[in-house]
């Protein structure tokens, strides 16, 4: 049922998400029928459930630190984009 649902919001660009234990919902001007938000009301614990579940899966994905990097530097060229800088200052680049 809930997977139902949440295919039903996918195909109306509904975007769902829990925020302090609540539904919030973000949807296109009209997306959202009095049906619709009958169903949303009546699943709702079934919803703030899922998607608690599957948030704390994609955080441990998402959460990978990036290396730490000194742009100051810069970052070495290679051979190639060296020759391709050089020819370009020739054309006027």
């Amino acid at each position: 049922m809930i997977n139902l649902l949440i295919k039903k919001l996918k195909e109306l660009n509904i975007g769902v998400e829990v925020v302090h234990g609540q539904l919030k919902l973000s949807a296109p001007k009209g997306s959202i029928s009095p049906l619709l938000l009958d169903e949303l009301k009546t699943n709702r614990e079934e919803l703030i459930l899922f998607f608690k579940k599957h948030q704390s899966k994609t955080k441990k994905h998402l959460s990978i630190p990036s290396a730490p990097t000194s742009r100051d530097n810069g970052y070495p060229i290679s051979d190639a984009q060296r020759r391709i800088w050089v020819l370009s200052q020739f054309r006027g680049g």
